[in-house]
């Protein structure tokens, strides 16, 4: 019932600079091993995700998973200083993450290893961990709610995040949890049209009642009934050839109430045919816009922002008013390529809108485009909890 999964880009250039960095580590790799078994039965667990942080933050973790009697080898470790965490997540085991040694929070026990050294004996025993459950329901209808997504989050003694969907029944299942206090939120995103809530009943997480957990108990009963809300559907083609265009970035921002000019309420990318969705909305007033997160040369075409509708800034941008539960359609976009070696035909692709720039092709690591006073920009990426897996520490 859990889905719960991570992935990772690199581009060829950048992995060719990573590998020539670290080949003269390489060269003379270390590595760490050890066992993980159960606190309890204190037999090995097989399945559990044993991943080298090194600090400094100079090269990505380097991960392994336990065999059938919960032995791990991590080979191939370049000359430095780790963090070692230990998880459950990967496998779907209900066993509360670790740091070495024996630490629920990041950081944990710095472990250094030299040029060719085989540290040994890196162990844990992990505790098994707390479980909500519960059910989920249409307000209206009054039947399961499937495909809602689920999400408990702990920042007390322990930080913890996890998201998982709501199944045919509308029932979910969360484990792994350390002993503390939770709250759980409930809400469609895009996925399906539902508005989001904090158990019990609250619309905001300060409004949110507390779940105590205890590690190796199960709380049951942690339901909702979740309420539809606004979805806006359209298609986003290519101006002068009617072209659908696929991987398009579209945006609700809210300029009355959101808290800051850079916030967006929710945004999709249009599939293959052009077309997006965006659910879970709240009755309020939008501007939407519509962009491409381009990064030469990659992409052989790159189009211009634009505002519903046909406007280059947000000050020309049409408000939308909607109010639950609605269906919006038709809030379409034609983008102009900005690549256009011809003056246009008539009847073909229209000029730029006067003033109109693109925005930056590429955001550096460990920054991302956000709306900053009506503009994409390139702002630095804060640290919080992910959704849709478990995140303990950093």
């Amino acid at each position: 019932m859990r889905s719960a999964h991570r992935g990772r880009f690199f581009g060829m250039v950048a992995i060719w600079f990573t590998l020539g960095a670290l080949a003269p580590a390489l060269a003379a790799a270390g590595s760490i091993s050890g066992t993980v078994t159960d606190e309890d039965a204190h037999a090995g667990i097989a399945g559990i995700e044993v991943c080298a942080h090194p600090d400094p933050y100079t090269f990505e973790d380097i991960c392994a998973q336990t065999g059938s009697g919960g032995a791990y080898t991590l080979d191939g470790l370049p000359a430095s200083s780790y963090y070692v965490r230990f998880s459950a997540n990967s496998s779907d085991l209900n066993y509360v993450d670790e740091w070495y040694d024996d630490s629920q929070t990041f950081p944990g026990d710095l472990i250094t290893v030299g040029g060719s050294e085989a540290v040994e004996g890196i162990d844990a025993e992990l505790e098994e961990g707390g479980v909500i459950t519960g059910t989920v329901t249409d307000a209206d209808t009054l039947g399961p709610a499937a495909g809602v997504w689920a999400c408990v989050y702990g920042m007390e003694p322990t930080q913890f995040g996890l998201c998982l969907r709501t199944g045919p029944g509308g029932e979910y299942e969360v484990d792994g949890l350390p002993t503390g206090e939770y709250q759980v939120s409930f809400g469609g995103e895009n996925e399906v049209n539902y508005l989001e809530e904090w158990y019990d009943d609250s619309e905001t997480p300060a409004g949110a009642t507390l779940v105590p957990v205890t590690a190796g108990t199960t709380v049951p009963g942690i339901y909702a009934a979740v309420r539809p809300g606004v979805q806006i559907l359209g298609t986003v083609t290519e101006a002068g050839t009617g072209a659908p265009l696929n991987d398009i970035e579209v945006c609700a921002f809210d300029p009355v109430h959101s808290p800051s000019p850079e916030y967006v309420e929710r945004c999709a990318r249009t599939n293959a045919a052009g077309d997006y969705a965006i659910r879970s909305l709240q009755g309020d007033t939008y501007d939407i816009v519509f962009s491409q997160e381009a990064a030469f040369p990659f992409f052989d075409d790159y189009f211009f922002e634009q505002w519903w509708e046909n406007a280059a800034s947000v000050s020309g941008a049409t408000p939308l008013h909607v109010t639950p539960p609605q269906t919006v359609t038709g809030i379409d976009a034609q983008l102009v390529n900005m690549i256009q070696p011809d003056p246009p035909a008539e009847g073909g692709s229209v000029p730029p809108p006067p003033g109109q720039t693109p925005p930056p092709r590429k955001c550096k690591k460990g920054f991302k485009r956000k709306l900053v006073k009506g503009k994409r920009r390139c702002v630095r990426k804060h640290q919080r909890h992910h959704r849709r897996y478990r995140h303990i520490g950093r």
